[in-house]
């Protein structure tokens, strides 16, 4: 009687240290592992005593003496990790658009995998890395394959760093501020990561981070640096106020950057509002500025029933490399035939957008939104004003995949130029 008892609980103590997760589970597991083995043990001593050893508690004792060897080499095992967590992102995009001279269709299939690591070894200290491949295949002018994967990130993060509040983030890493009109992980493309620190302060009332990053691949091939500081004020009701100034500099082609701006931005009640404006000192074009500024009203909270307006101006020379564009920040086009940002994101743009968004059901978005863009960053063939109509569904199939669509309609506002469609339909996998 006393086999059949103890097998099952063998089996169980297998089981159980399998199925721990943390190492504090895992310290759980053992010692109740322990206090069940020396309880089998003294029953199989018992049985030697009265001699009622039987073959089957013979094997019983071989395998119980295994499990005692490996609990005891478990215990003296150390993780220099506390836990570990698993992240990453699938993404697969079609794309397709018409040019404005009438010479056929471009299609491109756009794809990313990224898989994520991070490692807590203490409550103070968080160290992460994340492999990515990007592969572009189609007739899109400028496709290629990059079928190779890349460190995308690879940082170690210290908090409390010499004194409470007080952060150092140091290597491979996303850096996103504000709206992301100046700095953004693009995530729309490929990403973009800088190399380099971050050093960041910050209480209830007030946050400050001094950054000296190493341009990556993601924007540039030369010896680019960019460095500042960003603050923000939080202690103001409904409402944050940064204040910047980014510094770029190449010392290769002697060309640098100054950048000084602020944002405030926030909401109250139903409204939603954000203005941004930029000075910019350069040693190649005059000094330009950057303004931009949304309002917006939420009609339902219900259902997400959102209309908002959006005005802005980049003046001629104006440098935004790490800017998101996204899919519709001024439009399909200006993303998809620019191909995001880069070094010279965005030339001399005005830009009028209106917009409507809304949740018709738990699973489903949609938005459509009008821009009147005038720029000297030339389309395909065609005039630098133009009008867009861009619409949007997103359709959320579960917790971690989404499912979008996107269309845009651009309309150049010269007559002999043909109008253009350009649209995308996206999988978007999150774990």
């Amino acid at each position: 009687m006393k086999t059949f008892k103890m097998m099952p609980v063998a089996v169980a103590l297998v089981a159980s240290f399998a199925a721990a997760q943390s190492t504090e589970d895992v310290q759980k597991q053992l010692a109740r592992q322990e206090a069940e083995l020396k309880r089998i043990n003294a029953e199989l001593t018992e049985l030697k005593a009265n001699g009622a050893m039987t073959a089957a508690d013979a094997a019983l004792e071989t395998e119980v003496n295994r499990l005692s060897e490996r609990l005891a080499a478990a215990t003296t095992v150390k993780s220099g990790a506390n836990q570990i967590t698993f992240a990453g992102e699938f993404r697969s995009r079609f794309e397709m658009s018409s040019d404005f001279v009438a010479s056929g269709w471009a299609r491109q299939n756009h794809n990313l995998a990224r898989v994520a690591m991070h490692y807590d070894f203490s409550k103070d200290i968080t160290a992460a890395i994340a492999l990515q491949n990007t592969w572009v295949t189609g007739t899109e002018p400028g496709t290629g394959s990059n079928d190779n994967v890349d460190a995308y990130e690879a940082w170690v993060e210290m908090r409390n760093f010499f004194t409470n509040g007080l952060t150092l983030k140091h290597g491979r890493q996303e850096f996103v501020k504000g709206t992301e009109f100046q700095f953004g992980n693009q995530s729309f493309e490929d990403g973009l990561v800088w190399d380099g620190h971050r050093l960041d302060w910050s209480n209830e009332s007030f946050g400050i981070t001094g950054f000296l990053f190493n341009e990556t691949g993601n924007l540039t091939t030369v010896d680019v640096y960019t460095s500042g500081i960003y603050g923000t004020i939080k202690s103001i009701k409904d409402m944050t106020i940064d204040a910047y100034w980014i510094n770029r500099d190449d010392s290769g082609s002697h060309f640098s950057t100054d950048t000084i701006g602020a944002r405030a931005g926030g909401a109250m009640s139903n409204v939603d509002f954000n203005l941004e404006v930029a000075f910019q000192d350069n040693n190649l074009t005059d000094d330009p500025m950057a303004l931009e500024a949304n309002v917006g009203y939420m009609f339902s909270k219900d259902n997400k029933f959102h209309a908002h307006a959006q005005y802005a101006l980049l003046e001629d020379g104006y440098q935004a490399p790490a800017m998101d564009l996204g899919a519709d920040r001024y439009g399909y086009a200006l993303t998809l035939f620019s191909a995001g940002a880069g070094a010279n994101a965005v030339f001399n743009l005005e830009s009028i957008s209106l917009g409507l968004s809304f949740d018709p059901s738990a699973h489903w978005s949609l938005s459509a939104k009008a821009f009147f863009n005038d720029q000297d960053v030339s389309l395909p063939g065609a005039d630098d004003s133009y009008t867009e109509i861009d619409v949007s569904a997103d359709y959320r199939y579960s917790d971690n995949l989404t499912l979008t669509v996107g269309l845009g309609f651009v309309m150049p506002g010269d007559d002999a130029v043909e109008d253009a469609f350009l649209g995308y339909l996206q999988a978007r996998l999150t774990f």
